[in-house]
């Protein structure tokens, strides 16, 4: 899992794989404003990302997810969002698995971390991560709207540098 935000990206691009660097070069660049929510193409199925609003969830209303093929960059638009975070450890209960979906879900994990994400920051889970995106803060008592982006990328492309 990758934490970070777009003030800090220009120092450390120099640490990323050219697939992630790829992606989050276009942060600055894609007009997020004028584009309708849904997905939208980058690479074909190798790299896109789907624009969405949502309302944050109550933590206990809320499922844990992983995914196999794909690593997840989820870039905060607008609000607030917590991110529920742990690694699989083979532990966590899984409730529902769909590889044509390609996602696993989950009880959340006793030992998961939660991460705070505002506008302008991203968050990067790979296939170990197991994370609860849309999420309120704690003690957020009202929902509150939330609109991202979450690419997309091929854990393949990775597989090849």
């Amino acid at each position: 899992m990758i934490l970070g935000s777009l003030n800090n990206w220009k120092q450390d691009r120099k640490f990323a794989h050219p697939a992630l660097a790829d992606v989050l070069d276009r942060l600055e660049k894609i007009p997020f404003r004028e584009l309708e929510n849904g997905k939208h193409p980058v690479r074909g199925e190798d790299i896109f990302f789907t624009i969405m609003e949502l309302e944050a969830k109550d933590p206990a209303e809320a499922k844990a997810e992983k995914h196999e093929r794909y690593i997840d960059v989820h870039f905060l638009l607008e609000g607030a969002e917590t991110v529920g975070w742990s690694v699989d450890n083979g532990k966590s209960a899984v409730t529902e698995h769909s590889p044509e979906g390609d996602y696993t879900l989950f009880e959340p994990a006793a030992e998961e971390e939660r991460l705070r994400l505002t506008p302008g920051m991203y968050a990067v889970f790979f296939p170990e991560d197991i994370h609860r995106p849309g999420l309120r803060s704690e003690g957020g008592e009202a929902a509150s709207p939330i609109r991202k982006a979450v690419f997309k990328i091929s854990t393949a492309l990775f597989e090849k540098a």
